[in-house]
Order: C-alpha cells, then sequence, then structure tokens
C-alpha cells in the first residue's frame, strides 16, 4: 500500500472550503490541463445561461481584479518609489489613510459574515483575513502619525504657480472627469454593498445588471416578483451575496 500523505494544514482546508462557500469552484476548469479556459475577463463567455452563468463569474472576476488593485496600491510605494515623493515628508500619507480605512471596512465585512463562513468550514479562513487586515491597518496607522510629525518638522514650502492658491484645483479637466466616472461607479457599488437587488430607475438596463449578476436571487427587493418566486431560496445564496458585496467593497 502506498504511504498515506498527512492531511493539508487547516488554513489550506479553510481556504477550499472559502471557495465553496462563495461557490468560486463552479466556475473551474483544468480537464483540458493548461488548455483549460482560465485567465482574466477575457474567460467570460459572450453568451450567457443558467448553467454557466457568466454573471456570477463576472462578479468573482472584477471582484478579483479589485482586490488586487487595492492591496497592490499599497505595496507599490514601497517598491517603486518616485524621486520626488518621500514618506517621511507625509507624501503618501493619503495612501496609508485609505489602505487602513479600507482594511478595516473588509475586516468588518468578514466579520459580519464569519457565523457564515463556520458554517461552511470556512471560518478560519475568515478569522486570519480579520486578524491580518487590522494588524496591517494598525501598523499603517502608526507609521502615519509618525510621519506626520516628522512632515511637520521637515516641510520644505514652495512658492505657489501664479494664479493659483492653496485650495485650487490642480486640474479642472481631471477634477470632472474623475468625479463623473468615480462617483457613478461609487453609486453603483454602494448600491451593490448596502441595498443589493435595490433597482435604481435612471440608470439604463440596471434590472438586467441585477438580473444577470444574480442579484436579484440572493437579494429579492421586498414585493417583486422575484421576492415571491426565489425569496424562499435566497439565503441558500448567502455565498453569491458575500461575494458580490466583498466586490462591491473592493
Amino acid at each position: 500500500n502506498p504511504p498515506k500523505l498527512p492531511p493539508p494544514p487547516l488554513i489550506f482546508m479553510s481556504l477550499g472550503s472559502t471557495q465553496h462557500f462563495t461557490k468560486s469552484v463552479d466556475f473551474y476548469d483544468d480537464s483540458k490541463g493548461w488548455k483549460s479556459k482560465q485567465g482574466g475577463l477575457s474567460a467570460i463567455e459572450a453568451v450567457t445561461t443558467d448553467e454557466n452563468n457568466m454573471g456570477g463569474l463576472f462578479v468573482r472576476k472584477v471582484g478579483g481584479a479589485a482586490a488586487l488593485a487595492f492591496h497592490t496600491q499599497k505595496i507599490a510605494p514601497l517598491v517603486f518609489q518616485p524621486t520626488n515623493a518621500h514618506w517621511s515628508v507625509g507624501h503618501f500619507t493619503p495612501v496609508l489613510m485609505t489602505g487602513m480605512v479600507g482594511n478595516l471596512a473588509v475586516a468588518a465585512l468578514y466579520a459580519m459574515y464569519l457565523e457564515d463562513l463556520k458554517g461552511a468550514n470556512a471560518g478560519d479562513m475568515g478569522l486570519l483575513i480579520c486578524v491580518l487586515l487590522m494588524v496591517e491597518a494598525l501598523v499603517m496607522l502608526g507609521y502615519a502619525l509618525t510621519s506626520r510629525r516628522l512632515a511637520k518638522q521637515r516641510k520644505v514650502s514652495r512658492p505657489i504657480p501664479e494664479g493659483k492658491t492653496p485650495s485650487s484645483i490642480v486640474s479642472k479637466i481631471v477634477f470632472r472627469t474623475v468625479g463623473i466616472v468615480s462617483g457613478f461607479m461609487g453609486l453603483i457599488a454602494a448600491r451593490d454593498l448596502f441595498f443589493p437587488g435595490h433597482i435604481i430607475p435612471f440608470i439604463p438596463r440596471d434590472d438586467i445588471y441585477l438580473e444577470w449578476t444574480g442579484a436579484l436571487i440572493h437579494s429579492p427587493p421586498p414585493g417583486s416578483v422575484e421576492s415571491d418566486e426565489q425569496g424562499l431560496e435566497a439565503p441558500l445564496f448567502i455565498g453569491d451575496k458575500f461575494a458580490s458585496q466583498l466586490m462591491a467593497l473592493y
């Protein structure tokens, strides 16, 4: 008889349970080895059916990309520090503070779903993520407070360009573009996070988007047709709701 392999560490078992909890394993395919259809957003097929659930795959792909972008923007200044920006002067304080707030928000979402994760044998992974994010947030907060004190001691004044004041907008074009695009995306993300399944009337085809991504299944609006037809089954899709809210939060 071949020797029995030792069981995998508990944390890796919990990681696998997390993938089952969010039903991400439904999209995994390695039947053709490296030729299997994996990859990024290109894996989302143009034709969606109840069987392939491309809307659910879209939620998980975008959520993963957003999570990668969020955590990478904390690492990038450490690895690629520009010559005209310095930690001790406080140039990276906004990055630290937004990263700290983001960490606490993600940890809070995991804490809200901790009982559901435990029910899926993924509680250890959820707890570990909460602890790691909170530890990193505390470290970033401590450094931000320290760098702020050093920045006041090493403050370097530079002449303000002509026609500008300390409160002037750097670029009106950038301000308007970011304000419109990010404001619109923030509105959709806030809806998906705090009011999943709620249809925003002035957004074209918003009901189709919610149906495609499965929001009307895991969070059917009260009094709607979906609530009457699928309201009793909605708790069975708690993993899909968690994946959707995590994508919106990131």
